[in-house]
């Protein structure tokens, strides 16, 4: 090959190779892209609610003494409870995908219990007392999972009440019996749905048996004229209620 085209060539290989590492001495490789974790939001087992119902109370069992009737149903009368309605607030922990338990402190806002005489029995005589409520109840529930957007749940419950008569009043006679207060079992059914407001609140509908046991008064009594004396206590037993009750969990996340 004539030396000319050799150093030809040898200039030529020269240049590209310079070129090159130039180049390569300015390429400068990009940090591999790491993958960000994906981050779930699960909510934690705790939730808070809160609830008001309408409370349509059955008719008490109104007493003087605990005889078997009152004086009014003895004498052809009868007892009629009026209704009322009740609020709560709870804590509560989810223990299953499905089962969850919850305590609740309510208030039962303030009823009349009242007995009316027959008009046509002289010997009976009107009387009217007012009951009112704070239940506590431990709680547990099953929730059959979603079907269309709703989770229908079933539960029980058991507590106890601290129930607070006030003075029963006779009309006839301006007798008074002073109030009292007890503490007694109380316990509950319910069935209901709930559904999502947000990621982390469920708005809840349903229905509640609830019973709420007894409550006597003290044996204080005071005439018209103001003196005091003993008396038989005046009871109430059996006081229940059937609720249509709406409220809100909300899920801690």
């Amino acid at each position: 090959m004539p030396k000319r085209v050799t150093a030809t060539l040898a200039t030529a290989a020269a240049f590209l190779t310079g070129i090159a590492g130039a180049e390569a001495a300015d390429y400068i490789p990009e940090p591999a892209m790491l993958e960000q974790p994906v981050v779930e939001y699960a909510p934690t087992p705790y939730y808070s609610r809160v609830d008001c119902a309408a409370a349509f109370n059955d008719d008490a069992n109104l007493r003087v003494s605990d005889p078997e009737l009152h004086f009014i149903e003895k004498n052809g009368g009868h007892i009629e409870t009026d209704d009322s309605w009740s609020c709560d607030v709870g804590l509560g922990l989810y223990v299953h995908q499905n089962v969850r338990l919850d305590t609740t402190l309510e208030y039962r806002g303030e009823f009349a219990v009242e007995g009316f005489a027959d008009p046509d029995v002289v010997a009976s005589l009107n009387q009217r007392t007012e009951v009112n409520s704070f239940v506590t109840l431990f709680n547990a529930y099953y929730d059959f999972g979603d079907h269309w957007g709703w989770t229908p749940y079933v539960g029980g419950g058991i507590g106890f009440a601290y129930n607070t008569i006030d003075d029963a009043f006779v009309s006839d006679s301006g007798f008074v019996t002073v109030g009292g207060n007890s503490v007694d079992f109380a316990w509950a059914l319910m069935a209901g749905a709930s559904t999502p407001v947000s990621p982390d609140l469920l708005f809840d509908i349903g229905y509640r048996y609830v019973n709420f046991g007894d409550v006597s008064s003290g044996i204080t009594g005071r005439n018209i004229d103001g003196t005091e004396s003993f008396t038989s206590p005046v009871l109430v037993r059996d006081m229940d209620a059937h609720e249509v009750r709406a409220g809100f969990r909300y899920n801690y996340y």
